[in-house]
């Protein structure tokens, strides 16, 4: 790792409510904007937003913003096609709000998970597969999901972290993966196709994935828009309890 990257990785701490930001400056896999010991902003290769962290200043938020490409995949299974978003965490909350005053926002909550991973049950019908080093070293295809899904699974990144996947009739109806993992933690992004929901497949493929990470010592952290009263819903199912909230700026 550079100096460079690692003077804002030292500001950073390995927490829930950082789990991304961490993440992204260990992948390497960001932009960065600002100075590691005043506000700066991180913004990702692979999915459509940008963290910001202290106090930026507003030309260093709108710089990362005017860098950024328009968005054409999802995040974490919640993106539409269009979005991008500028995270902030209660210190950076108020420089975002002043440096995009016009762009819609909305909560974030990430949950801490205090379970442990047990042998995920596979509902009748499903074949529940496990990927350590991705989807493509598995013999997994994609071709077939909604053109965001798609686009975000295909990535050079993607195709090559942690993965569990639930297939019907061989193809992957339901998958969780690890998009980012810091030196403790790792990001649950989990979905399941809208006709194979309600079965328990998004369960069974996180609890393959957590039993697997657990074995790297990577707890799962659970990121939610606090209006997902789905993503809430199994939140609390599996056992994660809320832990930090952020604030989602969304560029227009």
């Amino acid at each position: 790792m550079s100096t460079h990257r690692a003077a804002f990785l030292a500001r950073v701490p390995d927490d829930a409510g950082h789990v991304d930001l961490r993440g992204l400056l260990l992948s390497g896999r960001c932009s960065l904007y600002g100075e590691a010991e005043g506000g700066f902003v991180a913004r990702s290769w692979e999915f459509p937003y940008a963290a910001a962290f202290g106090a930026p200043p507003a030309e260093v938020i709108r710089q990362a913003i005017a860098a950024a490409p328009p968005a054409t995949t999802s995040w974490a299974g919640e993106g539409r096609d269009g979005e991008w978003h500028l995270m902030a965490d209660p210190e950076s909350d108020a420089a975002v709000a002043a440096a995009v005053p016009d762009w819609p926002r909305k909560e974030v909550v990430l949950h801490r998970w205090g379970g442990n991973p047990t042998r995920p049950v596979t509902p009748p019908g499903c074949d529940l597969r496990l990927a350590p080093d991705g989807w493509r070293e598995a013999g997994l295809h994609f071709g077939h999901l909604p053109v965001a899904l798609r686009e975000e699974m295909e990535s050079e990144w993607v195709a090559g972290r942690p993965l569990a996947a639930a297939l019907v009739g061989g193809r992957v109806v339901s998958y969780c993966y690890a998009p980012v993992e810091t030196e403790t933690l790792w990001d649950v992004s989990v979905d399941t196709l809208a006709e194979h929901r309600r079965r328990g497949l998004a369960a069974a493929c996180f609890l393959a994935l957590a039993r697997y990470l657990a074995t790297r010592d990577r707890r799962p952290v659970w990121g939610a828009f606090a209006d997902n009263a789905a993503s809430l819903a199994l939140a609390r199912r599996l056992g994660f309890q809320p832990a930090a909230r952020l604030v989602s700026s969304i560029r227009p």
